[in-house]
């Protein structure tokens, strides 16, 4: 069986919402364990960083960690990532607060039917500038004349949400969504909203996809 190893010194940071684990740093000077096994099990562990499974799990591991993927982000998890395109939006209340309002987006993220979430407004603006830098525009929905419309105002937005929808799927990006999902009471169903986002990491997450295959 492993040994118990007492440490010590180590440097607690925050916690860590999307792996939903605590997170801290410790180096070899931390162990209170006797310099030659510290020393034995460096030699061991370097041993497996250059043997071919080791090779192959860190790859792993920082392919995950530049893709933003954590292993815990399973369906049933408060906090959870999606990878996918933007396929359209959708308003529901049109007179509602527009500093607190969200609009529903939904995601192709490769399942049988597309995820919908909640999407704030205030994340609309930095979605499009990640669009525009990640792609040219290949089609006759143009960027820079979506911003001229004045599209952020939520009282001009309910009337260009085709607008919206058709650029995001002219210009083919691949995002990161974030989603956190909320716990409801009764017979509401829970809709995760989108908290972040990003350009996916697509080299990263080729070489993930091969290695599950």
């Amino acid at each position: 069986l492993p040994a118990v190893v007492a440490f010590c010194n180590i440097q607690v940071a925050s916690f860590d919402t999307t792996e939903q684990c605590a997170r801290g740093s410790w180096s070899i000077s931390s162990c209170k364990a006797p310099r030659h096994l510290t020393q034995s099990r460096c030699e061991e562990l370097q041993a497996w960083c250059n043997s071919f499974s080791g090779v192959e799990h860190c790859r792993t591991v920082l392919d995950r960690i530049n893709a933003g993927i954590p292993i815990c982000a399973g369906p049933f998890n408060r906090y959870r990532v999606c990878i996918g395109y933007v396929l359209g939006f959708d308003v529901h209340d049109t007179n509602s607060d527009p500093i607190t309002s969200a609009m529903n987006v939904v995601i192709d993220y490769g399942e049988e039917f597309p995820l919908t979430a909640r999407f704030p407004l205030h994340l609309l603006p930095q979605a499009l500038r990640l669009s525009q830098n990640n792609s040219a525009t290949r089609d006759d929905v143009d960027g820079p004349s979506i911003v001229q419309r004045n599209l952020f105002s939520h009282a001009n937005l309910h009337s260009n949400l085709s607008i919206l929808g058709e650029y995001f799927q002219n210009n083919q990006t691949l995002f990161h969504f974030s989603l956190e999902t909320t716990s409801c009471y009764g017979d509401a169903v829970p809709m995760p909203e989108v908290t972040k986002i990003s350009i996916a990491t697509t080299d990263a997450l080729s070489r993930l996809h091969l290695t599950r295959g």
